[in-house]
């Protein structure tokens, strides 16, 4: 929360990374979800992706991306592409916008 407050969304991004990686090592998750790893893995290397997680516990495919505003199109292209390249079914996204204090907005 520090980080936020003194605008180190780099160094936030890095520890998203780094949380969501030691997860799918130590509850083997691979092995479980093998979307779940290739959408991290894949995910975490476009342009403008500062910070890239699994998350949900192995128990589904539900990732959290820290993205550039100016980079979420081709993001959300490129990632919907791939995906679609290995796996059946169709990704869901939910674009969201980090604020100061308590809110909630949809774009």
């Amino acid at each position: 929360m520090e980080l936020l407050k003194i605008n180190r969304i780099d160094e936030v991004g890095k520890l998203l990374t780094q949380s969501g990686k030691s997860a799918l090592n130590l509850y083997d998750l691979d092995g479980q979800t093998p979307e779940l790893t290739c959408l991290c893995e894949m995910g975490a290397n476009f342009d403008g992706v500062l910070g890239y997680r699994n998350m949900g516990g192995g128990f589904n495919v539900t990732t959290l991306a820290l993205v550039k505003n100016s980079c979420y199109i081709d993001f959300h292209d490129k990632l919907v592409t791939m995906y679609g390249k290995k796996f059946t079914g169709h990704l869901e996204f939910v674009r969201f916008i980090i604020t100061d204090g308590v809110g909630y907005i949809i774009q």
